[in-house]
């Protein structure tokens, strides 16, 4: 699958100097997706390898507002970098999420989310652990994150969901390859997404979720609930619920709250940081599996780079077919692999994909410049 990276840098407003949030664009065969990357505070790709965190927002919302939750303040502290993702339009005008709601985009979104992975691991100036890859979204984000949690288990090593509920679709056929560590928040008076009582058409309640999630996650048969300090005076309390499982699995029931996030002072926790405390416990349990495009990149490394003529690249894989492609997205050279040489001198000045797959169908995707 095609996978084109662009980048357009843009000034930021409030961060400090020596961290980064950039606006950028991937291609998805031929679909123009758009996210947000926040490098942290005094980032060094050669000394600091960092977990990654995907945001999801809800419908309508935007991946520039959802920057905006204190996520990249905390970023410079526990020392990870968030990635926004910016949902395509639906039928209705509405940004979304192709999750089988009704209200869903018809984008190409597992593939937007892996090849983003695909494309930031193989980013020279980016070191990411790829067993510490984890997921938040937001009501919609939300039931994404369990769409993601159902076809993308073997790259994501935990989640964090905020009102938002499985689809009836993944409820029914929810078999992930690997139980995903999950948190789910939810208020008991959501009128969005509804807790209890009656589902939305295509949406499942939340106890019909974590029943879901219990059978994933190696339910053992007893849970223990857990009151949190009730100190703000905004007619909400939280009993915190923590399922005895294999994999960890925890409900914050939010008693009395409508489909809101919640954040200190005015409540009694603050969102973004539940989120980061439950996801930083994690790491993938079969980090070989999850590090796929590493290893991959370990097999077949490219020299010089930037180069002149010709690209000499070490194969220790079973590479046996590359492709060269433009920013713009159009295949220059596709061929098999004779050598390991590859003669580039007819290319013009400029960056570069080198797309090299191997025996097994994989994919590495490394960047170059053409002096």
């Amino acid at each position: 699958m095609k996978t084109i990276l662009s980048i357009l840098t843009i000034a930021s407003l409030t961060f400090n100097s020596f961290a980064q949030q950039t606006y950028e664009t991937i291609d998805i065969n031929g679909e123009t997706r758009e996210y947000y990357k926040y490098l942290p505070t005094g980032y060094d790709a050669n000394t600091e390898e960092l977990p990654l965190l995907f945001v999801l927002h809800g419908i309508g919302g935007t991946a520039l507002a959802t920057s905006a939750y204190g996520m990249n303040q905390l970023a410079d502290t526990e020392r990870f970098i968030p990635v926004y993702l910016q949902g395509a339009n639906n039928q209705f005008g509405q940004s979304s999420w192709n999750n089988g709601t009704g209200l869903e985009s018809q984008a190409e979104d597992l593939a937007f989310i892996s090849n983003l992975l695909d494309s930031i691991n193989n980013d020279p100036n980016v070191d990411i652990n790829m067993s510490r890859v984890y997921m938040t979204g937001i009501s919609m984000g939300s039931i994404m994150t369990y769409n993601v949690c159902r076809y993308m288990s073997d790259r994501i090593a935990a989640v964090v969901c905020h009102i938002g509920t499985m689809s009836t679709e993944d409820l029914t056929n929810f078999t992930p390859e690997y139980p995903v560590p999950t948190l789910h928040k939810h208020g008991t008076n959501d009128g969005t997404v509804p807790y209890a009582g009656t589902a939305l058409p295509s949406l499942s309640l939340v106890q019909e979720t974590i029943n879901q999630l219990k059978i994933s996650n190696g339910f053992q048969g007893d849970s223990t609930i857990i009151p949190l300090p009730d100190n703000a005076s905004d007619g909400i309390t939280i009993d915190k619920i923590v399922y005895n499982c294999t994999t960890p699995l925890e409900l914050w029931r939010m008693n009395d709250a409508d489909h809101i996030l919640l954040f200190e002072p005015a409540n009694d926790t603050n969102s973004t940081e539940v989120t980061w405390e439950f996801l930083k416990q994690y790491t993938h349990p079969n980090p070989s599996a999850a590090a796929l495009e590493e290893d991959l990149k370990t097999q077949a490394r490219i020299y010089p780079n930037p180069v002149n003529s010709d690209i000499n690249f070490i194969n220790h894989g079973d590479f046996k077919s590359y492709q060269i492609i433009g920013l713009d997205g159009r295949t220059l050279v596709k061929t098999t692999i004779p050598t390991n040489k590859i003669d580039i001198e007819s290319l013009k000045a400029g960056t570069y994909i080198l797309s090299l797959t191997d025996l097994n169908g994989r994919v590495s995707n490394q960047q170059f410049i053409k002096e």
